[in-house]
């Protein structure tokens, strides 16, 4: 494993257990390794979001998680297709922030883990033609053209921002994030047999590649978000 991912996974794991409570040492715990802890609900580029969030004593250190959904539907063309795109995109972040001298500002890293997809159904209708490759075909009754873009499992997040999660103080919490996680994008295209057929495998080929260089395209995946909760 590379050094970099090693010691992100690292960082992540301790995330997780700050904010899940869970100690290897039960007496440590009981004795107030963990302070108190903060339910946040925001919106932000990864949609809607509830999170919660917990410092670790005597350090800088927060840990964090987050679950969101984004969803939406528009108007789009990749290759030489028309689409309506439908948006559905879950996620979850799992993380670790530092506050620098003990302030709101601070720098975070984690893992975000995706789930579905952006799905793509080309706006075509009997008799209407459409450029599969370079080639016009006709489309009849039954015919589709349908393509996806699938986001990675998990992808590596770095970011900056201000909260006030690392305070002793009960009461109002808030968290501002600003960051990227860097993705690899996958593309699927899915034709109907009738337009395959006029289009020819050659062009099929070309129109996937098409959708996949617009898929490549996409190198980060931006993390802007604001959360409000209490802290208990």
């Amino acid at each position: 494993m590379h050094p970099l991912s090693s010691k992100l996974c690292r960082t992540v794991t301790l995330s997780l257990g700050l904010v899940l409570g869970v100690s290897a040492a039960p007496a440590a715990f009981a004795e107030g390794v963990f302070t108190d802890y903060s339910v946040m609900t925001g919106v932000g580029s990864t949609g809607v979001e509830l999170s919660i969030g917990r410092p670790f004593e005597n350090t800088p250190w927060v840990g964090r998680a987050s679950i969101g959904r984004l969803s939406g539907e528009e108007k789009t063309t990749e290759g030489s297709i028309n689409y309506n795109a439908k948006l559905k995109i879950n996620t979850s972040l799992l993380g670790a922030d530092y506050h620098f001298f003990g302030g709101s500002f601070k720098g975070s890293l984690g893992l975000v883990l995706f789930g579905g997809d952006i799905g793509l159904e080309a706006l075509a209708t009997r008799g209407d033609t459409i450029t599969i490759g370079n080639r016009r075909v006709l489309v009849a009754d039954g015919d589709f053209v349908r393509a996806s873009f699938k986001f990675p499992t998990a992808a590596p997040y770095i970011g900056i921002g201000w909260s006030n999660l690392n305070s002793k103080e009960l009461g109002l919490a808030y968290a501002v994030d600003l960051g990227v996680t860097v993705v690899s994008v996958d593309s699927t295209l899915d034709l109907s047999q009738n337009l395959q057929n006029q289009a020819g495998a050659d062009q099929v080929a070309a129109e996937r590649q098409k959708l996949q260089q617009s898929a490549d395209d996409i190198k980060i995946y931006p993390v802007i978000r604001a959360a409000l909760g209490y802290r208990f």
